[in-house]
């Protein structure tokens, strides 16, 4: 242990002395002091990667030049006009600087700013990551996942043993411009990473050319879950009740349709009702709904006095759901208003898992006055505001 802490020390020192051989070798001359004009400031260029530290500090680790190691340095705006707003991990950027303090990391103030490409952080060095993570600058989980990743797709099978196949098969289908929707879309450089608690990846890749709105050109960043029948994650929100509703009742709906009398929304009712006493006991028996149990939480739920159930199980105690499995839809909520005693929830749905091929956007009303606590908000309509140039996608397990 004490071996390992003085091989840093070594290290840091080294590191540090190169900074001073460095800074020997390019003419770093002082700032000038504000009035002392007899003091000259030179401007030189620097390029390498960008990283932001846990506290924010934005810090290049400039490239390795000559006899010079690559080391890492806090960037300094010189004035509002420099941002580093827009930049990622692992970024190629060139800098205008005029000095680098003997610090480590270093210090430096910057007059400009160039971002040469995109990157990521396993572009950086190990070592230099390690050494940040000791100071403070990184935390213990922004280390590399060096091998759980790849960038050619041709290399799957280097993580095969995470990652399913059915992924691969979308994104090579993207890279090669057979998914419906994308084709004029021109891909660059692209990363495949995988974690070993899931079994999707999340897909980096550098667009060059798009008719896509929602895929610009630029760095974009998506995660692909298993296509064959894993119900997509979708976005909770437990602070909007009225939306939790509205993903339970989704979760057991071949359609989003909330509307009395169109196709598949008795049965989504059905299944909808009947699945409130499972979320509220673990005794079976409970399961059973009476004729007037169905009646009242028809009514609480969604205004309807006289409902008859579908595709609901019976017996001498009544009604109950049928064993059934489920429907993943890919969606997004855009926004949530509570006016006049109705709450407007807005839902854009997509094509696709990575919702990056916008389809319908649905406006659903609901009371906001909770008359039952089992039942929530009352369900009133839905109501296609935009209709998208795809269906949206849908799952049933």
């Amino acid at each position: 242990m004490a071996e390992n802490k003085l091989l840093k020390i070594i290290l840091a020192v080294v590191l540090m002395l190169c900074l001073c051989i460095f800074s020997t070798g390019c003419s770093f001359i002082s700032f000038s002091e504000k009035g002392d004009s007899d003091t000259q400031e030179t401007h030189f260029y620097r390029e390498g990667f960008y990283l932001k530290s846990v506290s924010g500090s934005d810090i290049i680790i400039i490239d390795a030049e000559g006899e010079n190691a690559a080391f890492p340095c806090v960037m300094t705006a010189a004035s509002d006009e420099v941002t580093f707003d827009g930049l990622d991990d692992g970024d190629r950027i060139k800098i205008e600087i005029s000095l680098i303090a003997e610090t480590y990391p270093g210090q430096t103030n910057v007059y400009s700013i160039e971002k040469l490409s995109d990157g990521v952080l396993d572009d950086i060095g190990e070592e230099i990551i390690k050494i940040l993570v000791e100071y403070g600058y990184l935390s213990d989980d922004t280390e590399s996942e060096t091998g759980l990743f790849i960038t050619d797709i041709e290399d799957w099978d280097k993580i095969s043993e995470y990652a399913a196949p059915a992924c691969r098969e979308y994104i090579s289908d993207m890279l090669s411009g057979k998914t419906a929707g994308i084709e004029n879309v021109v891909f660059g450089d692209y990363k495949i990473s995988v974690d070993s608690q899931r079994y999707g990846v999340t897909f980096e890749v550098s667009v060059l050319e798009s008719d896509v709105d929602t895929l610009p050109i630029g760095k974009n960043s998506f995660y692909i879950s298993d296509l064959d029948g894993i119900i997509p994650i979708i976005q909770y929100n437990n602070e909007i009740p009225a939306f939790n509703q509205l993903k339970m009742y989704l979760c057991n709906s071949p359609t989003y349709s909330i509307n009395a009398g169109d196709d598949g929304v008795q049965r989504a009712m059905t299944v909808y009702i009947l699945g409130l006493k499972q979320q509220n006991s673990s005794d079976d028996d409970s399961y059973w709904y009476a004729k007037d149990e169905i009646a009242y939480f028809a009514d609480a739920c969604f205004g309807i006095s006289d409902f008859t159930p579908e595709g609901a199980e019976t017996g001498e105690k009544g009604y109950k759901r049928e064993t059934v499995g489920g429907f993943g839809w890919s969606y997004r909520m855009i926004s949530s208003t509570e006016e006049n005693g109705l709450i407007k929830i807005r839902v854009r749905y997509y094509a696709d898992l990575s919702q990056f091929l916008p389809s319908d956007l649905v406006e659903y009303t609901f009371d906001s006055e909770v008359k039952d606590s089992v039942a929530g908000h009352r369900f009133i309509s839905s109501e296609v505001v935009e209709t998208g140039k795809y269906r949206p996608y849908i799952s049933a397990v």
